[in-house]
């Protein structure tokens, strides 16, 4: 999922500083979406969709990621040791 930035509120901090955060999550936006943008060859505007949910083919399909898993191999640990698997 690709989502927003989000400001820490709080009651107990000055205006001033609620506006110094804001800038800052700004900037780090703005630098998050240009460097998506320019790794993923989507617009800005297609980067900035919020919130955006993907599944694999759709975050391959993106460029966030290189290949999914086709196929999911789930081993489940046990207390017995399987001597004959680890010889073969």
């Amino acid at each position: 999922m690709i989502q927003q930035p989000r400001v820490l509120s709080s009651g107990l901090m000055p205006a001033s500083d609620v506006l110094i955060c804001a800038r800052e999550v700004i900037t780090s936006r703005d630098i998050l979406v240009g460097l998506l943008s320019k790794h993923t060859g989507n617009t800005v505007a297609n980067v900035m969709r919020r919130p955006y949910y993907m599944n694999a083919p759709k975050a391959k399909e993106f460029g966030v990621i290189d290949k999914a898993p086709e196929k999911l191999v789930f081993h489940f640990v046990t207390n017995e040791i399987n001597y004959a698997a680890m010889k073969s």
